[in-house]
């Protein structure tokens, strides 16, 4: 993901008044991003951001 992306993303998940299933959405992204380093298991991810489960993004 582009740095430009990924802090449009960060915007998404901290400023304005959104969705709570954007910002879910934004979340899961960012934390599925490798360009930022390892990435955690889909569960753990879901466990983070108060999702089920993720599914294929």
């Amino acid at each position: 993901m582009s740095t430009e992306d990924r802090r449009a993303l960060e915007r998404v998940t901290t400023t304005g008044v959104r969705s709570a299933s954007m910002i879910r959405r934004a979340r899961v992204l960012l934390a599925l991003d490798t360009s930022a380093g390892e990435v955690a298991p889909r569960a753990v991810i879901a466990e983070r951001v108060g999702s089920r489960a993720i599914r294929s993004v």
